[in-house]
């Protein structure tokens, strides 16, 4: 999802960067919620640094935040890289599995798959 950045500022805090020699190589967001939710959100990786672990490190990177915040249940949304999360442990889910804040902004035309790790 393209992201301007008057999106990004007000939740700044949220993103990580991954930088290997002063050159950015990938970028993930965890937005606290509420609701004892955590959302997963702007994960992206250089391809030369995907291969080396760059996503794996930024998503558990992330997911360690998110513990420590008390948060229970992590999602996201994915349209193409719902495999890969698989095998870092989330599963399928539903829109009815959401926030009600986030059921509420769900994009049904991107048809999205709703992935839930829950510690």
């Amino acid at each position: 999802v393209p992201r301007t950045a008057e999106d990004i500022l007000p939740k700044i805090d949220d993103y990580i960067v991954y930088e290997v020699d002063q050159q950015i190589q990938g970028c993930g967001a965890l937005h606290i919620l509420r609701e004892g939710f955590a959302e997963l959100a702007a994960i992206a990786v250089e391809k030369e640094a995907a291969s080396k672990g760059a996503g794996s490190r930024i998503v558990k990177t992330l997911l360690t935040r998110a513990k420590l915040a008390g948060v229970k249940k992590v999602y996201l949304l994915t349209t193409q890289a719902s495999d890969w999360f698989l095998q870092l442990g989330f599963k399928f889910g539903s829109v009815s599995d959401l926030p009600e804040s986030a059921q509420t902004r769900y994009n049904k035309q991107r048809n999205s798959k709703v992935m839930i790790l829950e510690f």
